[in-house]
């Protein structure tokens, strides 16, 4: 008995894409602009002719099947399959927007909206037409009339893709702003101009470091030139340039007593010079009434040695120089004689006249000579007169005391005639150290601070109203009167005089600036940036002229209507801006303390969301105009017939 047939086992139904599948189908096409099908079938008709096969057959085996396997992955999950088509055309759009030829061939970057549409209209058509041509399939013809419609649908949405993602980037910067948080007591139209001030400035830590270099008494307006401006445009408005100017008013009418407690806080209370010189003279008076017991112990002189060693001087001697020898070689004589005198306070008058030749005498010969005189003088004095010498020194200290304090009212002198830093290093050293029999270091050099405080003082109070003037006359051309100010007072305190005057000048700049209507172009322009709305008036009403002719009485009470309701909204506007300038004035002008740091250190992380607000925004525009290059072949194939090549 024959056994019966048994009928072929049906082939296996293809199994059901999955959705991720579906999604890395999509993917690959969309990465591929839609040749991913024939870029795998060209690679198996590849590797077939390298095995000797023929490219053809196996070519159209393998597309077929691509090509049903991404029908059947779209068709199970369309959602996942155009998520994968959208996502994996980005990257390499994106990475074509990172050169600057790519970027400027998808309109990511341009001059203006019309030039970037053209050129996106041109890369929205030619990826339409790749993508068209290679996913419609069949006969060459057909081929081409997909390119053909992708090209078109393509150039569409690439020309409007830059208006559209300009208008979506726009609308997530808004938003981005609007949810960011505010700065606590500053609205966000002064937090916003406030700022971009600061930013101009060179952010947060510029600003503070300025205002703690002017101290205290700072404002936020005088930390760089942009608040300046921007608290010299509120000065130039009515509604606010009292609250402006009436501040650095009264700081400016501060500014003697600030740098009078600054420069003694640094240097000590200025003394006065003529006080200082009479309590001098007087304890000299004091000291000459100690001569007086040393010479009831005195014995008789014998200068008979002395005038004969001079009268062999003058045998030899010459004009000035014999002329004051002669001189001194009189005084030795008792008045009216020929006979030395042997009166011990004879000769002590005699050394005091000889003081007198030579304190009015410029002539070296002459004072060469007298010195000597005076030298041999003293020595029979100090024979004579036991305890003369100490009164000597003691007088001699007072006086070198006296001009100490002088010397020190020249250390500031420019000119030829000024002091070198060196040469009053010298002078200082001099300064401490005693002379005669004093024992113990001079005052002199104390005497000499004393003098520099008394001329700084002076230099204060009587150019006060030029601070320039002060500026230069303090600090001088280079940095000499610092080097001298350090060896004097020390380096902390000469710089802290420095910095009072620098700031004071700066202080008296930002009023001159703002108070005495300095800089007029630079205010006008300032002014501008902050002018309310509604504040520069209006023209004729054209338009309602115009709606009346063309529509009548209604057309002229709507014209009318519409008017009023943009006068309205400006009033309110208005009234905003105003709220804002007054609170710039205030935050400009408040003097700078911890709360000024902790306000400015808001205001630049507001700065920063804000920035960041701008890219979100930047980044948004980029890829809608990105997914609108894309998705112009997708468009085509989804239109009605009536809207497509035949």
């Amino acid at each position: 008995m024959l056994e019966q047939a048994q009928p072929a086992p049906a082939p296996a139904a293809p199994s059901r894409p999955g959705m991720l599948e579906s999604f890395a189908r999509g993917g690959g096409q969309g990465a591929t602009l839609g040749m991913g099908d024939e870029i795998y079938a060209a690679g198996a008709g590849a590797l077939a002719k390298a095995r000797g096969q023929d490219f053809g057959p196996e070519f159209e085996r393998q597309l077929a099947e691509a090509q049903a396997n991404n029908r059947r992955a779209k068709e199970e999950h369309p959602w996942t399959y155009a998520a994968g088509e959208v996502l994996g055309v980005i990257p390499g759009l994106a990475v074509a927007g990172t050169t600057a030829l790519g970027a400027r061939a998808l309109g990511l970057v341009g001059k203006n909206l019309a030039t970037r549409s053209m050129a996106s209209a041109g890369s929205g058509a030619a990826i339409g037409a790749i993508q068209g041509g290679a996913g419609t399939g069949g006969t060459v013809d057909e081929r081409l009339r997909g390119a053909g419609n992708g090209a078109v649908w393509g150039g569409g949405f690439g020309a409007a893709g830059p208006a559209l993602g300009q208008a979506v980037g726009a609308g997530v910067t808004t938003a981005t702003q609007a949810l960011r948080p505010g700065v606590h007591g500053v609205s966000r139209q002064a937090a916003t101009m406030l700022a971009d001030d600061i930013a101009n400035s060179g952010g947060p830590a510029a600003i503070r470091q300025r205002l703690n270099e002017l101290g205290p008494d700072a404002m936020l307006m005088d930390a760089s030139p942009s608040t300046m401006g921007r608290a010299q445009g509120l000065a130039v408005l009515p509604d606010t340039r009292e609250l402006v100017t009436a501040p650095l008013v009264a700081r400016n009418q501060g500014t003697n007593r600030r740098l009078a407690s600054e420069l003694e806080s640094a240097l000590g209370p200025s003394p006065v010079p003529t006080q200082v010189e009479g309590a001098l003279a007087a304890s000299r008076r004091q000291v000459s009434e100690a001569y007086e017991p040393a010479f009831r112990d005195a014995r008789a002189v014998d200068t008979s040695r002395l005038a004969n060693a001079l009268d062999t001087m003058l045998v030899d001697l010459r004009g000035p120089a014999r002329e004051g020898v002669a001189r001194a070689r009189g005084y030795l004589n008792i008045p009216g004689s020929r006979d030395l005198d042997p009166n011990p306070r004879a000769l002590f008058e005699t050394r005091q006249a000889i003081d007198g030749l030579m304190q009015g005498e410029a002539n070296s010969k002459v004072l060469g000579q007298l010195g000597f005189v005076r030298q041999a003088v003293d020595d029979e004095l100090r024979a004579a007169v036991p305890g003369i010498k100490e009164v000597d020194a003691r007088f001699q200290e007072l006086a070198r005391q006296s001009e100490g304090l002088q010397r020190g009212s020249q250390v500031l002198d420019g000119g030829k005639t000024a002091l070198r830093p060196v040469e009053l290093a010298d002078e200082i050293a001099r300064g401490v150290t005693p002379e005669g029999e004093l024992v113990g270091p001079s005052a002199s050099a104390y005497r000499m601070r004393q003098g520099t405080r008394a001329e700084i003082d002076r230099l204060v109070g009587t150019r006060a109203n030029d601070l320039e003037a002060l500026r230069q006359a303090v600090k001088g051309e280079g940095d000499w009167n610092r080097a001298k100010l350090s060896q004097l007072f020390g380096e902390a305190e000469a710089t802290r005089v420095f910095n009072a005057v620098d700031r004071e000048a700066a202080f008296r700049d930002a009023y001159r600036k703002v108070v005495e209507n300095s800089q007029t172009a630079q205010r006008t322009a300032a002014a501008g940036e902050v002018a309310p709305r509604g504040t520069q008036g209006s023209g004729p009403d054209v338009g309602t002229v115009v709606a009346g002719a063309a529509g009548g009485v209604p057309g002229a009470a709507m014209a009318m209507g519409a008017r009023g309701l943009r006068a309205a909204n400006n009033s309110v506007m208005r009234a905003a801006d105003i709220d804002r300038n007054k609170e710039l004035a205030r935050l400009l002008t408040s003097p700078a303390d911890p709360r000024t740091t902790v306000l400015i250190d808001a205001l630049a992380k507001n700065a920063r969301g804000g920035e960041r607000a701008i890219k979100a925004g930047e980044r948004a525009r980029t890829l809608a105009q990105i997914l609108m290059a894309s998705e112009g072949e997708r468009a085509s194939r989804q239109a009605p017939k009536s809207l497509q090549f035949r």
